[in-house]
């Protein structure tokens, strides 16, 4: 009996033992998770990142100038993923939604901490270096047609300032480009190159030739019709005054290098059936535009300012006057002589009419 006792208590003692043992295990607390260095993943975004370069850039619920439009404004340096190219405007998104920022305030390259300042007037013919890639240089300042698009580095020559803008040369085209885009120091990597004087012409005494071209010669009668009638349809659907004439010229045609042609009509003739011309087309186009709205008019012969070689323009009577007038360039409907002279153009003021 005594060994069977035993016996039987052994046994339990050792089945206690396992369940005992058994529940430690189940029980046993986890291990605390130790604190790893985890890898930091850079997620590169599939889109371009541009640059504000405007002091604030508006953002627009399309690519349209429009007052109602505006959904916000960037500040300057703003990085912002351009997701797509629709006519001069790229589309990212703000706040959430699509929106649309002009290309001409932002730049792949990264801006400086300072937003940028209005231009600064500078000599004629400086050289100017381009501080960024891929800026638009238009026909006139803000919306003007797109010319072409330079590389960051270029180099250009300074013919005048506009406000914020600069009017430069770029291989044989004249152009308006933000001054925010240029400098007069070579930007990083950029070697300046050696520049030169360029003389510029002036009157000696002795004035260029002030004698107009012929009214008439060089002509058909039947493109004299066609001129007149065109010169009428013009006025009739762009409007008859200076300001609506001015416009459209200016707008719709463009400087090349073309000698004088034989008479006022045949270059006015000429204007009306091509696109492009030099300043005698010019000034002949807006005569007989003007001539034919009812303005008194005079041709203008002399020195223009942007070389000092010779130029054509006009002279209008309005209301209270005789205004200059230089259907060529921007910002020139109605110029005073004080105005004229400022801007270096230069005339025989003993031929033509006293201007305001």
């Amino acid at each position: 009996m005594t060994k069977r006792l035993l016996s039987v208590l052994l046994a339990a003692l050792l089945l206690v033992g396992g369940l005992t043992a058994c529940g430690a295990d189940k029980k046993k607390p986890k291990t605390p998770a130790t604190t790893a260095n985890k890898s930091t993943t850079t997620t590169t975004s599939a889109f371009p990142v541009y640059y504000v370069t405007a002091t604030t850039l508006n953002v627009r619920s399309a690519p349209a100038i429009e007052e109602q439009n505006i959904l916000g404004k960037l500040s300057y340096g703003t990085p912002v993923e351009i997701l797509e190219t629709v006519d001069g405007w790229y589309r990212i998104t703000f706040n959430g939604v699509p929106g649309y920022i002009s290309a001409d305030y932002v730049s792949q390259t990264p801006v400086s901490t300072l937003p940028p300042t209005t231009a600064t007037t500078l000599a004629p013919h400086t050289v100017l270096y381009l501080t960024a890639d891929k800026v638009n240089m238009r026909k006139e300042p803000i919306n003007g047609d797109v010319l072409c698009r330079l590389a960051y580095g270029s180099v250009v020559e300074l013919v005048a300032t506009e406000e914020n803008w600069y009017c430069v040369k770029f291989e044989g085209q004249t152009g308006y480009i933000r001054s925010d885009f240029l400098s007069v120091t070579p930007p990083s990597g950029v070697t300046a190159v050696p520049t030169t004087t360029t003389a510029i012409k002036a009157p000696t005494g002795t004035y260029p030739d002030a004698s107009i071209p012929p009214l008439k010669g060089g002509l058909t009668e039947e493109q004299r019709t066609e001129l007149y009638e065109g010169l009428q349809d013009i006025i009739a659907t762009k409007g008859s005054d200076y300001q609506s004439i001015y416009t459209y010229v200016n707008k719709n045609k463009t400087y090349v290098n073309k000698a004088e042609g034989q008479s006022i009509e045949q270059m006015a003739y000429y204007m009306l059936t091509h696109k492009s011309a030099s300043c005698y087309y010019f000034a002949a186009f807006t005569y007989l535009l003007m001539k034919e709205a009812g303005y008194e008019v005079d041709f203008v012969r002399g020195l223009g300012w942007q070389n000092g070689t010779e130029h054509c323009w006009i002279m209008f009577k309005d209301t209270d006057g005789w205004y200059f007038m230089d259907s060529l360039y921007v910002r020139s409907a109605k110029l005073t002589t004080q105005r004229c002279k400022e801007i270096g153009y230069k005339w025989n003021p003993n031929v033509h009419p006293e201007a305001k």
